[in-house]
């Protein structure tokens, strides 16, 4: 008989999650976030990568300084 934990029940009303929150194993990256796309019954996914890895200009900061997701 296979034991696998019991999965964790996900909030009510939420708008995203850190993937980090549910313990999941394997390589991804530290802030790495689920969200629901609006209007629609599909999951995404978002991350910032790290300041000096990152390929965006400016290291993906707006015009006011603000890191914005990819």
């Amino acid at each position: 008989m296979c034991s696998h934990p019991m999965p964790t029940p996900l909030p009510g009303n939420w708008k995203s999650l850190p993937v980090s929150d549910f313990g999941v194993k394997g390589s991804y990256p530290s802030n790495l976030v689920i969200y629901r796309v609006a209007n629609s019954k599909n999951l995404g996914w978002r991350y910032l990568p790290e300041e000096t890895d990152d390929p965006r200009p400016n290291a993906g900061r707006n015009k006011s300084g603000k890191r914005l997701w990819e």
